[in-house]
């Protein structure tokens, strides 16, 4: 398997687990994450390269594992999408996101302390996004445990649209 998106639903947007990557993503940004449509949990995607490093994750904060797929869908098949280049204030930390002139399609998975490996990044998720897979389960993750739910039923009903 080369490059794919995961899913994580995490059980609410004031999880402990989830506010590291709504910190990041305001950080990152300068805005809050936006939350997709009504529903119980929040769920995020990444894309994970071939050896599950994480090269890129949603700059929304999803309410259903549909909203989730629909959501990476559109941003793996997006042409028209500028990377814009920033950093964080006080630090030497790069950072960048993906963003068309109608909202931001993803973002870095961390900050990085050079030019050169935020510019690797960039041409890694470059090079990974166009043919990326979405994966077939959903990682749930809760208080004290993770599991496997899976999810090809959505995807199926997603992609016969």
């Amino acid at each position: 398997m080369g490059a794919h998106i995961v899913f994580a639903r995490f059980p609410s947007l004031d999880s402990f687990r989830i506010r590291p990557w709504t910190q990041h993503t305001a950080e990152v940004t300068g805005g809050e994450p936006a939350a997709s449509s009504a529903g119980s949990g929040v769920v995020v995607w990444q894309l994970s390269s071939a050896n599950h490093r994480q090269l890129a994750r949603s700059a929304l904060v999803h309410r259903t594992v549909l909203d989730a797929i629909d959501d990476a869908s559109t941003v793996v098949r997006e042409t028209d999408g500028e990377v814009i280049l920033v950093r964080k204030d006080g630090a030497g930390a790069f950072g960048w996101y993906l963003a068309t002139p109608y909202r931001i399609l993803a973002l870095c998975p961390r900050w990085y302390a050079t030019e050169r490996e935020r510019r690797h990044s960039i041409d890694l998720v470059a090079g990974a996004l166009p043919g990326a897979q979405l994966s077939l389960t959903v990682r749930v993750v809760g208080a004290d445990h993770t599991e496997e739910l899976p999810a090809v039923e959505r995807v199926e009903r997603l992609l016969r649209r």
